[in-house]
Parts: structure tokens; sequence; C-alpha cells
């Protein structure tokens, strides 16, 4: 279970943000769909029983004890309750900056007396409350994750068409919380789950893999090529027919799931929603799919329409419909999953597979290209270099096989 909270903890950091510099980009060309809804009528509610009951105070106070708190156990590689209640007492001195601020109005300035003081709290903390030897990963920690949180701000900003300001209204901000501290909350997790190690060493590694992803992307789009050419005429009217027909059925699926979802004025909400499934599809396992292609497209429909409906709209959240279209690509993996003495499904337990796989076949050929596909998570395009096949002969034979599997058991 950690395992996997970990890489859903990951991913949705991954995909949020990289569809966060897409929408980024959509803006600065001039693409304006992102603003913030004010008038959405459940967080209409919410602001005047708020604003009724003068508890707005109540919520900046909680938000920034949260902020202080994350940042400063980030810092000091801390999150035990010595640091909750250091944290607790840093708070009045926090409210009041945050009146000098409102008071006098220059945001610019208090940001970077916010650094300056967050950075003196949490040397304090190493020092005098802890006991210990400032060490070169605290110093970084801060700085890179307030580097993160003001570059995540700066965007949210611009993409939401909100003036850098401290006399917003209280909608503005509560809008504004929502996706930075689940982001907040959601990295805090993630960096202790992982021992509460140098966290720049984490950023610096996802992004050494983005950059050796992009430079043998080519290599990889080429090898594809080179896999793709049939070697004998049959193989290529074959490939030609079901490339038509797998894409033609893809993007009749997608086209009326964004239909319903136009019906329930949730279009880009369900962009979010398939970006994330798709980005995510494989990376827990092999996804959920039906015997019959029309069943497959009835359940496909009714849960994007089901999550079309859970969702938050887009000019409240961003990373609700991402969480949700990530939990949609990890429900269906474990689906799959269960359906182990039924089906090979790509990440099996060796033991499983051999158990199952033994049944049906014993030549050792078909053997090997099921285990490099379900147990090593190969591609098809290398297993079928390896073994000089065409791409479609390697899912010919690994659907024979599950084929015979299937009716071992119906």
């Amino acid at each position: 279970m950690k395992n996997d909270l970990d890489k859903l903890l990951s991913r949705t950091l991954f995909t949020y943000f990289n569809i966060l510099f897409v929408i980024f980009a959509l803006k600065i060309f001039g693409i304006n769909y992102f603003g913030l809804n004010s008038n959405n009528t459940i967080i209409t509610n919410i602001n005047n029983f708020i604003l009724y009951w003068r508890l707005e105070q109540v919520w900046y106070n909680f938000t920034l004890f949260i902020n202080t708190y994350i940042i400063l156990a980030i810092s000091c590689n801390n999150n035990t309750n010595k640091m909750f209640i250091y944290s607790l007492s840093t708070m009045p001195m926090n409210i009041f900056i945050r009146y000098l601020k409102r008071t006098f109005n220059i945001p610019f300035i208090f940001v970077f007396t916010d650094l300056l003081y967050l950075f003196i709290l949490s040397l304090c903390y190493i020092k005098l409350i802890r006991r210990d030897k400032i060490h070169k990963e605290n110093i970084i920690n801060y700085f890179v994750l307030t580097l993160i949180t003001i570059i995540f701000q700066f965007i949210s900003l611009i993409t939401r068409n909100v003036l850098i300001t401290t006399n917003n209204n209280f909608v503005t901000y509560f809008i504004l919380d929502i996706d930075y501290f689940l982001l907040l909350f959601i990295s805090y997790r993630l960096y202790f789950m992982k021992g509460g190690t140098n966290l720049w060493t984490e950023v610096h590694g996802s992004f050494s893999d983005l950059l050796i992803s992009l430079k043998t992307l080519p290599k990889k789009f080429q090898t594809s090529y080179q896999a793709r050419k049939p070697k004998e005429t049959d193989d290529e009217l074959a490939n030609k027919i079901y490339l038509i027909l797998f894409w033609l059925y893809n993007f009749f699926t997608v086209a009326v799931v964004l239909f319903i979802a136009t019906l329930n004025d949730t279009f880009i909400e369900c962009i979010f929603i398939l970006s994330s499934f798709w980005i995510n599809k494989g990376v827990f396992g092999k996804a959920f799919h039906l015997k019959k292609a029309s069943t497959c497209f009835v359940v496909s429909s009714l849960s994007y329409y089901v999550l079309n409906r859970l969702t938050f709209k887009i000019g409240i959240s961003f990373l609700i419909p991402v969480i949700l279209g990530i939990a949609l690509s990890y429900i269906t993996s474990k689906i799959m999953a269960r359906k182990e003495i039924l089906y090979l499904y790509r990440g099996m337990p060796l033991d499983k597979f051999y158990e199952l796989i033994t049944k049906v076949t014993n030549n050792e050929e078909h053997i090997s290209i099921c285990k490099m596909y379900y147990v090593d998570k190969e591609t098809n395009i290398k297993i079928a270099i390896k073994f000089n096949y065409s791409e479609i002969n390697i899912k010919k034979i690994k659907k024979k096989i599950n084929d015979n599997i299937k009716e071992l058991y119906f």
C-alpha cells in the first residue's frame, strides 16, 4: 500500500505540473479559459457563511499555520509533535506580519520579508530547539521549496487572471488556496514517505528523468517505425486494417465521452480527466479491458459520466480533475490485478505468470515473449526486434495465449 501511495502522489505532482505548464503556455498565447469562477453556488454559500459569522480571519490564520508548519517541517527534516508545537508558537508573530501586509498593501516587499522570516524560524528551531548543526540540506530544502511555491503561485495568479494584491476578497483567496494547499500537503507526505531526504535531489532526479525521456524520444520513434515495418504483405494489410479500426474506435469513444461532458457543462474538466488518465495509463499496471468492445465502450462512457459529475469546475480547481483521472487509471489497474486467475496482466509476479501460462502452452519462445511483456514490462516494439517478428505477430501470440487461458475458466 505504501508503494501504491508513493506512486499515486508522485504521479499526481508530475501530471499536474505538466498540465499546468501547458495551461500557462496557452494563456501566454491568448487562450483565456481558466479564470476564477467566484459565482459557483457552493463557493458562494461557503463565502456567505464565513462572512456572516466573521470567520475569514480564522481561515486566514489556519492556512497560515499549515503553510508555516509544512515549510519548517521540510526545511528542518522534522515532522514530529515538537515541530508542530514550535510552528504553533510562532503564530502570534505570523499574524502580526499578515496584519502589516494587509495594512500597508506592499506585497512585493513582504514576499521577501516572509522568506527571510521563515528562514530564520527554521534556523532557530535547529539551533535552539533541536540543538543540532545546520546542515547543507536544511538550507537547500528551504530555498528549493520556497522557489517552487513562488513559481507555482506566480503561474496560478497569471492563469487565473488575479492581480497581486492584498486587497482581494475572501472568495479569491479561498479558491486559490484549494490547489495550493492540496499540492503542499501532497509534497509534504511524499517527502517524508521517501525518508525526508534532500529535496533538491528529488527535484533534480525528476527533471533528469524527463530530459532523458525527451532525448531518447526520437530514437524511440525510429525504433517504433522500424519495428512496425511488416515483413509480409499479409502483415502489412492486417496492420493497416487494425490501426484504422483501432483509431476509429478510440476517436469515437473519446468523441462520445466529450459530448456527454459538454451536456454536463464539464468539457474542459473532462479534457483534464482524460489527459491524466492517458498520461498514467499503464503506470500502475495493465489497465482494465472488457471482453467486448461494446461493453468496454458503455463502461467507459458511464465512468467518465460519473467523474464529470464528481469533479470540481476548472474555475475552482485544476487539481481535482487531475486526481480523478489518476484515480481512474489506478482503480482500473487494480481491477485487472484481481483477475489474475483469468488473464495475464502487465506487472504480474513471476511465479503467478509461470503458474498460469504453463497450463496453456509449453512453447519456450512464446513463454519468453509473454514474460518480457507481462513480467518485465517491455514494449511490443522491443520484443518484436529481439525475436525478429512484426509487432502485430507479437500481439497475435499474446492474444492467442490469453484466449486459451480464458477458455480454461469459461
